[in-house]
């Protein structure tokens, strides 16, 4: 009676092992597969029948050459190899999450048995994988909204107030400089007076798009009022960020700015304040202080210029 317990005991066990969704191997000391389910093969690209007796290495190495089952991302497999071995042989239990060449997420747990056999469990995340990625997405769509401009697509006040911060804090710790640009157009309000507001619509989106083609990557052009625009330039001493307002400033004036049914044009112009970062400076508040003195200052001496204030007063 005791015989038949063990055997349907036996028999259950390896049904339960043979049905379960995840995937179930046992390895010996010398790590060669003595047992395994039909969802570990499929990690290593075969039947059960195929995996059941042969090495750990020999089962990886052929899921690499042929590109099945587990994905292993490396250009030298046997030193990849060492070191998985290495770890193996020191760390008795372990979890990782691997993916496969054929589109799923395991993660995976192995321990090391006091009789010296290993046990591997791989549970398919394939799904929580997917819904992760998805909400992923969706928070950057979302933060990407929150910080640009609905109507220019430039990055808006939120994401000036946020980035400026950072490069403030990032220029005290590494003694490092930066400078900031504050532009604003001239004449603005007439050109929504005489033309109307879509028209202002316009000349704000194209010099918008005027302005960015003048930056480098590492900028960043940021609307942070009606008509007003601010631009971050890391790394840049005030000299060289005084070339680039001057190039962003004659840009803007030799754009040609279309409107109405019969493609009539208008031309607009920026005044721009320019200053530096000083090791003095405690806010953000204090650069835009001087860049807006700056700033009208180059309204008061006629519009479409540009003035550097470099030092606090």
């Amino acid at each position: 009676m005791l015989i038949n317990i063990k055997q349907i005991l036996f028999e259950s066990i390896k049904e339960a092992l043979e049905v379960n969704p995840n995937a179930i191997g046992f390895f010996d000391k010398d790590f060669k597969l003595i047992y395994c389910n039909d969802v570990m093969a499929s990690l290593f690209g075969k039947t059960k029948e195929e995996a059941i007796g042969t090495a750990q290495k020999a089962l990886l190495k052929e899921a690499y050459e042929l590109s099945k089952g587990v994905k292993i991302d490396t250009d030298n497999f046997e030193a990849w190899f060492e070191e998985l071995n290495c770890t193996q042989q020191c760390i008795l239990d372990s979890q990782f999450e691997t993916d496969t060449n054929e589109g799923h997420f395991f993660k995976v747990t192995r321990i090391t048995l006091s009789n010296g056999i290993t046990l591997v469990t791989g549970t398919d995340i394939t799904e929580l994988k997917q819904t992760q990625r998805s909400l992923e997405s969706a928070i950057a769509d979302i933060e990407t909204i929150a910080n640009t401009d609905q109507l220019t697509g430039i990055f808006n006040r939120r994401y000036f107030a946020d980035l400026s911060e950072k490069e403030l804090a990032r220029s005290k710790r590494y003694k490092e400089v930066f400078s900031l640009l504050v532009l604003d157009l001239d004449n603005f309000k007439s050109v929504n007076d005489n033309y109307g507001h879509h028209v202002g619509d316009e000349v704000l989106i194209n010099v918008a798009k005027t302005c960015n083609a003048q930056l480098r990557t590492s900028d960043a052009l940021c609307r942070i009022g009606g008509e007003e625009f601010a631009i971050l330039l890391p790394h840049t001493k005030a000299n060289s960020a005084l070339e680039i307002a001057e190039r962003v400033r004659s840009s803007v004036k030799a754009s040609r700015i279309s409107y109405g049914q019969n493609n009539q044009t208008l031309t607009v112009s920026v005044s721009i304040g320019v200053t530096e970062f000083s090791e003095k400076d405690s806010a953000i508040s204090d650069l835009l202080l001087r860049a807006d003195k700056a700033l009208y200052q180059a309204k008061r001496s006629g519009r479409d210029k540009c003035i550097l204030h470099s030092y606090p007063d």
